[in-house]
C-alpha cells in the first residue's frame, strides 16, 4: 500500500492535515525574502560526502604548507569548526532545508505574510508529514525558486534513476493565475 501523496503541480494549492495551502511564489514580502536569502543560501552550502572531504583537505593542506604554524592552526581551528557547526545544525533540523524552505511561500489562505518563524514552519511541515506527501515534490517546488538548484536536483534524480517531472517556475507561476 502506497501512502505517500504527490503535489499536482497543475494545481497552485494542495490539501494537507484538512487545510489547504496555496503555492504563493509571488506573495513574498521583504521579511519573508529575507528568510529566503538565508535558507538559499543554507540550501546551496548544505554538507555532503564531498564537502566533508573537502574540509578534512584544507585543513590538511592548511597545516602542511606555509611557514607560520600559529597562523595554520589557526586557520586549520576554523575551518574545523565551520564544518562541525554545519554538521550539528544539519542534525538538529532533522527537516529538509529544502521543504522549510517552501514554507516561504506555501501559505495557508490568510496567513500573515509579513511575517515569518520557524515554529509556525514547523507546524505547515507537521501538516505535510501527516498528510504523506512525497519530500521530492518539495524539492522540486524549492528548485524553482534558487537559481542552480534546479539543476542540481536534475542531478540528484538522475543519479538516483528517479522519473519525476519537474516543472519549470514559469509552469507552476502559469498555474497560478
Amino acid at each position: 500500500m502506497n501512502n505517500i501523496k504527490r503535489l499536482d503541480f497543475k494545481q497552485s494549492k494542495f490539501i494537507a492535515n484538512g487545510k489547504t495551502y496555496y503555492i504563493e511564489y509571488d506573495q513574498m514580502t521583504i521579511t519573508r525574502f529575507q528568510e529566503y536569502e538565508r535558507l538559499g543560501v543554507e540550501m546551496g552550502f548544505g554538507i555532503q560526502y564531498q564537502d566533508l572531504y573537502k574540509t578534512l583537505s584544507d585543513i590538511y593542506t592548511t597545516l602542511t604548507t606555509g611557514n607560520s604554524i600559529l597562523e595554520a592552526h589557526n586557520k586549520a581551528a576554523t575551518i574545523a569548526l565551520n564544518q562541525m557547526s554545519a554538521i550539528k545544525e544539519q542534525g538538529e533540523k532533522r527537516v529538509p532545508q529544502q521543504v522549510l524552505f517552501c514554507t516561504l511561500f506555501i501559505n495557508e489562505k490568510g496567513e500573515d505574510l509579513s511575517t515569518w518563524s520557524y515554529s509556525a514552519a514547523m507546524d505547515k511541515i507537521e501538516d505535510w508529514k501527516k498528510e504523506g506527501i512525497a519530500a521530492i515534490d518539495f524539492f522540486t517546488v524549492a528548485a524553482n525558486m534558487l537559481s542552480g538548484f534546479q539543476e542540481s536536483l536534475a542531478n540528484i534524480l538522475t543519479v538516483a534513476k528517479l522519473q519525476v517531472e519537474q516543472p519549470s517556475l514559469t509552469q507552476l507561476i502559469d498555474f497560478q493565475s
